[in-house]
């Protein structure tokens, strides 16, 4: 089993970090690793894992966790050559606190029922409830995290939807989520944010854009094929509930 100095070195709230820190010593697995964290941490633990590491895949299949839950997400890549520039009238503002990001997050999400999976992963039936705690919990720790920041999109300065930018280095961004108040989606501002995305990073001098996609979510990678984004990988997304589950308060 992990002991308490072993498990000290894993940074357990970066749950990715744990995949290349899994062999802590000769006789710790990644079942202990992920066992004892589940024991000492309250909530929800995500794994994202690429997909060509198939025997993690494969190992937490067998983890005796109440609940697992899988979703594949695409990555697509954009390299910034050519300043575009942007005229539009959508603005970006850093989100300081997560209320404006929860607001948005949850209407834009908690309706959706249809998700990539593949059942053999699944445990037990996981509740919408329990899909949208783990996305809020996530991406609220994520907000403390070094080099992550969530970005509030604005028309007017009033806030519509939001996404999540981490910085890798000085000239490669990752984006994981956007989000939009359902009143302003299929209006044609997705678009016009990855416009001014793409122009702000060139102004920066950002050489390579990742954002991250759920592999049915097909509008969205039209879009990125409009824009001359290309597949560049792809990973699986573990969302594992071990204990209790909080409750969502709007």
């Amino acid at each position: 089993m992990l002991k308490e100095k072993s498990y000290s070195s894993i940074e357990s709230k970066h749950l990715g970090a744990v995949i290349h820190r899994a062999s802590v010593d000769d006789t710790t697995s990644l079942r202990d690793i992920l066992n004892y964290i589940s024991e000492h941490e309250p909530d929800i633990l995500r794994l994202n894992i690429p997909a060509t590491q198939r025997q993690i895949i494969d190992e937490i299949q067998h983890l005796s966790f109440p609940s697992q839950f899988l979703y594949c997400i695409l990555r697509y890549k954009y390299n910034c050559d050519i300043v575009q520039p942007y005229m539009g009238a959508v603005t970006f503002r850093r989100a300081m606190d997560f209320t404006d990001v929860k607001k948005i997050l949850y209407d834009a999400f908690i309706d959706q029922t249809q998700v990539y999976m593949h059942s053999s992963f699944i445990n037990r039936r996981i509740t919408h409830e329990m899909e949208m705690n783990a996305l809020l919990e996530y991406y609220e720790n994520y907000m403390q995290s070094e080099n992550k920041n969530i970005y509030l999109c604005c028309e007017e300065d009033r806030p519509f939807g939001c996404f999540s930018e981490e910085k890798i280095n000085d000239d490669t961004v990752i984006n994981s989520i956007f989000g939009m108040y359902r009143e302003y989606q299929a209006k044609g501002l997705y678009i016009e944010c990855l416009k001014k995305y793409i122009h702000e990073n060139n102004l920066k001098k950002v050489r390579t854009m990742l954002i991250g996609v759920r592999a049915d979510n097909y509008p969205a990678r039209k879009v990125y094929d409009k824009l001359n984004f290309q597949h560049y990988d792809t990973e699986f997304v573990f969302l594992l509930f071990p204990k209790k589950k909080r409750i969502i308060e709007m």
